[in-house]
C-alpha cells in the first residue's frame, strides 16, 4: 500500500466511514431553516454519492493525481448534506452559514474542471488554459457572492453577475472536451468521448432536475419537491461525472469505453436533455397563462418531438462514438465474398473510403513506414495490417477510422493461409526437385545397373527359358525406372491411383525383393494419404540405400483407427539426423502439411527408424 492520497486506498475509505458518520450524526441536528428544507432521505442519498465516488477512487487500478481528485469530488459531495444541516441548525452562526452556501462551489467547479483533464490525458493535448479560466471564474463568482452578502451597496447586482458567471462557465468544459474529439479514432476517440460526457452529464442532469422542481412549484406539488428535486441532480451529476472520469483515463476493458455502453449513455444524456426543454416549454406556457393540464401536455409532445429524430440518427451517433461503423456497414453489403477475393475487396473498400486509388495494404510488417498507417494490431499491440497512402489527407482519413481489425481480419486470415500455402508449396517443390535427384542418383542408378548386369548375363546364358526370364526381369526393372521417374517428378504412379498403396509399393520394390520387405494392407485411404505415405517409404527407402548400406529394409503400413502409421526400418549404419539432412526436413514438413506427424530414431541394436503417423482422410 502506498502514500494517501494517490495511491493508497486506506485513506480514503477511512475517510467515507468518517464522512458517513458524521452524515449519520447531522441527521440528529434541529433543522431550523424554512425557507429551504431538506429531508433525512435526501441527504442521505447525497452522502452515499460522495461515499461512491470514495470507494470507486480507493479501487482505481492506476492511482493517479486525477483519480484523486475524483477522491476530493467524493469527499466534497460526502461533506455538501453536513455543511447543509449545519447552516440550517444554526441559522445565525456565520462559519456554518458560509459553509451551507458555499458547501456546492467546490464540488460544482470540480466536475467542470476533471472532465477537462481527463481529456487532455488522454488525448495527449493540453487545456491548461481552459482550467485556468474554469478554477478563475469560480473564484470571480465566488468573491462577488460574498461581497453580495456583505449588504455592501450594490449588492443585487453582484449577486447577478456572480449567478451568471456561474452559469456562463458550465458551457466551458462540454466545448473544451468535445473539441477535443477532432483528427482522434479508436480507443482514445472512446475515452475522449466518455470523457466529454462527463462534462456533458452534471450539466444536464442538474438542469433536468431545477427545470423539474420549477415545474413542481408551479403544478402545486410538495413545497420541499423542488429542494429536493435539486439535490438529486446534484447527486446524481456529480457521481456521474466521477464515474465517467475514471472511466476515461481506467482499464482498457471497462465496460464504460464500450461502444455500445458509449452510445447508452449519450441516449440518456439526450433524453434527460428533452425533457429539460419540455419542462423549459411547460413552464412558459404556465407563464403565459396556460392551463396547468395543457402546459404538461405541451411539455410532453416537445419532448417527444425532440426525442424522435433522435432515434433516428442512431447511425450517425455510432459513426461519431466508432468512425470504424461505416467501414464495417459498407464491408458488410458486401455479402459474402468468394475463397480467396478478401484482401482484394478490402484494397478496394480502403481504396474508395480514403479516395486514394494508390492506396495498398501490407500484412504481417516487421516494421511501420513513415506513410503507412496502423489498421489492425494483435494483443501485444504489434501491427498486423498497414496501409500506405499517397497523400496525407488519405492518410487522416484512415487514421480516423481508428481500429478496424474487424473489418481487416477476414483478408489478414486469407493472407496468412496463402503465404503458409505457399511455403508449403514452395518446400514441396524444393523437396520434390531434391527426391528427385536423389533417386535419379540412388535408386534409380542401382535399378539400372540392375537392369543392365542382367543385360549383359542374358549374352552368356544358352538356356532360352532362363533368357526368357531374364528379360522379364529386365523389362520388370524398366518399368520400376519409369515409376522412380513419375515419383521424381511429383506425379502419383497410375498403379497407385488406380489399384492403392500395396500394389504400388509392391511393384516399386518388386526388384529389390531379397532388401526391402512389405507389410502393407490392401486397404484403400484417401488418395492424399496413399500419395503421402508413398513418397515418405520411397524417400526413407532411398536414403537407406543411399546412406545406410542396408543389409535389409522393413516397410510396414497399419491402420489406426482413423490414423494410418507408416514405419520404415533398416538395420544399415545409423546416424541419421532430422536437424541436419535437409531430406528429412522437407519430408517431415510434407508430412506436416497433410496434417500428420514424423519421427525418426536409431533402431537397436543397429539401424535408423523412420515413423509417421497420417490422417486417413475422406
Amino acid at each position: 500500500m502506498t502514500g494517501w492520497p494517490y495511491g493508497g486506498t486506506a485513506g480514503w475509505w477511512i475517510a467515507a466511514a468518517a464522512g458517513l458518520a458524521l452524515c449519520a450524526w447531522s441527521l440528529t441536528w434541529p433543522w431550523r431553516e424554512e425557507e429551504f428544507v431538506l429531508g433525512s432521505g435526501i441527504r442521505v442519498l447525497m452522502a452515499g454519492a460522495g461515499c461512491l465516488l470514495l470507494v470507486l477512487t480507493a479501487r482505481a487500478s492506476r492511482p493517479t493525481p486525477l483519480t484523486a481528485l475524483v477522491g476530493v469530488l467524493g469527499l466534497a459531495v460526502l461533506a455538501y448534506p453536513t455543511q447543509l444541516a449545519g447552516g440550517a441548525a444554526q441559522p445565525d452562526h456565520p462559519i456554518a452559514v458560509t459553509l451551507a452556501n458555499a458547501g456546492h462551489v467546490l464540488p460544482l467547479t470540480l466536475v467542470q474542471v476533471l472532465p477537462v483533464l481527463a481529456s487532455a490525458r488522454v488525448t495527449g493535448r493540453s487545456r491548461r488554459v481552459v482550467v485556468r479560466f474554469i478554477v478563475g471564474i469560480a473564484l470571480v463568482g465566488g468573491l462577488l457572492a460574498g461581497l453580495s452578502l456583505t449588504g455592501m451597496p450594490g449588492a443585487g447586482p453582484l449577486a447577478a453577475v456572480s449567478t451568471l458567471l456561474w452559469f456562463c462557465s458550465f458551457v466551458i468544459a462540454p466545448v473544451a472536451t468535445w473539441s477535443n474529439l477532432t483528427g482522434i479514432g479508436g480507443e482514445m476517440r472512446r475515452r475522449a468521448i466518455v470523457a466529454a460526457l462527463a462534462s456533458l452529464v452534471p450539466v444536464v442532469v442538474i438542469l433536468w432536475c431545477v427545470s423539474l422542481g420549477i415545474f413542481s412549484t408551479r403544478v402545486g406539488w410538495a413545497d420541499n419537491t423542488a429542494s429536493w428535486l435539486l439535490m438529486l441532480g446534484f447527486s446524481l451529476g456529480t457521481l456521474g461525472c466521477g464515474v465517467l472520469t475514471l472511466a476515461a483515463i481506467g482499464p482498457a476493458a471497462g465496460r464504460l469505453l464500450e461502444r455500445r455502453s458509449i452510445v447508452l449513455t449519450l441516449d440518456l444524456v439526450a433524453a434527460a436533455l428533452f425533457v429539460v426543454l419540455g419542462c423549459d416549454a411547460a413552464l412558459l406556457a404556465s407563464a403565459a397563462q396556460t392551463p396547468d393540464g395543457a402546459a404538461a401536455v405541451l411539455g410532453a409532445v416537445v419532448t417527444l418531438a425532440l426525442g424522435l429524430p433522435w432515434l433516428l440518427v442512431h447511425r450517425w451517433i455510432t459513426k461519431v462514438v466508432d468512425p470504424a461503423t461505416e467501414l464495417r456497414h459498407e464491408w458488410a453489403s458486401l455479402g459474402d465474398i468468394e475463397d480467396g477475393q478478401a484482401r482484394t475487396a478490402l484494397l478496394h473498400l480502403l481504396r474508395r473510403t480514403a479516395a486514394d486509388p494508390g492506396l495498398t495494404i501490407r500484412y504481417d510488417p516487421g516494421a511501420i513506414g513513415a506513410a503507412e498507417v496502423v489498421l489492425a494490431t494483435d494483443d501485444l499491440d504489434l501491427p498486423t495490417v498497414l496501409a500506405s497512402t499517397s497523400s496525407p489527407e488519405a492518410a487522416d482519413r484512415l487514421r480516423a477510422l481508428g481500429d478496424c481489425s474487424s473489418v481487416v481480419r477476414p483478408a489478414w486470415w486469407e493472407d496468412r493461409v496463402a503465404r503458409s500455402d505457399d511455403l508449403a508449396r514452395r518446400a514441396a517443390e524444393d523437396e520434390r526437385r531434391r527426391l528427385s535427384q536423389d533417386l535419379h542418383d540412388g535408386l534409380q542408378g542401382r535399378l539400372l545397373g540392375l537392369a543392365l548386369k542382367l543385360t549383359l548375363s542374358a549374352r552368356h546364358v544358352a538356356d532360352p527359358s532362363v533368357r526368357l526370364v531374364i528379360d522379364e526381369t529386365i523389362t520388370d526393372l524398366r518399368g520400376a525406372v519409369d515409376d522412380v521417374r513419375a515419383l521424381g517428378g511429383g506425379r502419383a504412379p497410375a498403379l497407385l491411383v488406380d489399384h492403392g498403396l500395396q500394389p504400388a509399393l509392391s511393384s516399386l520394390f518388386r526388384p529389390l525383393g531379397p532388401i526391402v520387405s512389405l507389410s502393407v494392407p490392401r486397404t484403400r485411404w484417401a488418395s492424399a494419404t496413399e500419395a503421402t505415405a508413398y513418397f515418405v517409404i520411397g524417400e526413407a527407402v532411398s536414403n537407406a540405400l543411399k546412406h545406410a548400406c542396408p543389409d535389409h529394409i522393413e516397410v510396414r503400413v497399419s491402420p489406426l483407427e482413423d490414423l494410418i502409421e507408416v514405419r520404415i526400418q533398416d538395420d544399415g549404419c545409423g546416424g541419421a539426423d532430422p536437424q541436419l539432412g535437409s531430406g528429412l526436413r522437407a519430408l517431415a514438413e510434407r508430412v506436416s502439411v497433410a496434417g500428420g506427424v514424423l519421427v525418426v530414431r536409431e533402431n537397436q541394436p543397429r539401424g535408423t527408424v523412420v515413423e509417421a503417423v497420417l490422417p486417413c482422410g475422406s
